[in-house]
């Protein structure tokens, strides 16, 4: 931010960076290795993460992993959409996912590339300050991230076009 680095690179772990084109338009990568970023004049800000779960379509698979709260975050649209996942894990509403199920939910919501984010008992997701998800038991820890989004007053007309279907079966969405 303000070409300010908050901590450096950790080495071979992925990257979430976004970067702001000549028109002004946001759009988002996801760097396989923190070693690879190198900022430029457009880029905007970058968060480290742990492994890129998809890159160009293509899940990556890992050895199995403990289920566990998960956060992570994908991209479609060719950078221009980002989507949010956080996975709790409580003795009543969820198991918690491994990587591989982690990546299949973002493949299947549209994502193009995704990367873990932090995960663990620190994972919660709060929209409009309040908190919808958090993982069990909940640790308060000192380090976080967050987005932030203001609603423009005009909203932008979107070209469908550029939309990418989702490869998710709504009949599988369970209320």
């Amino acid at each position: 931010v303000n070409d300010i680095i908050y901590a450096p690179k950790a080495g071979n772990y992925a990257a979430l960076v976004f970067y702001q084109d000549k028109h002004g338009k946001f759009f988002a990568k996801v760097l396989d290795s923190q070693n690879d970023f190198e900022p430029n004049d457009s880029t905007r800000f970058a968060f480290g993460g742990f492994w890129a779960l998809i890159k160009n379509n293509d899940i990556i698979k890992f050895d199995s992993k403990p289920k566990e709260p998960r956060s992570a975050a994908g991209i479609i649209n060719n950078g221009r959409t980002l989507i949010l996942l956080a996975i709790d894990k409580s003795n009543f509403t969820s198991k918690g996912s491994t990587f591989n199920e982690t990546s299949s939910i973002l493949y299947n919501l549209g994502s193009e590339e995704a990367s873990m984010l932090d995960g663990g008992s620190s994972s919660s997701l709060v929209i409009d300050g309040k908190q919808i998800s958090k993982a069990f038991p909940h640790v308060e820890v000192a380090l976080s991230f967050g987005f932030f989004f203001d609603e423009p007053n005009d909203k932008p007309k979107t070209d469908e076009s550029e939309l990418k279907e989702s490869k998710l079966d709504k009949s599988e969405i369970k209320p």
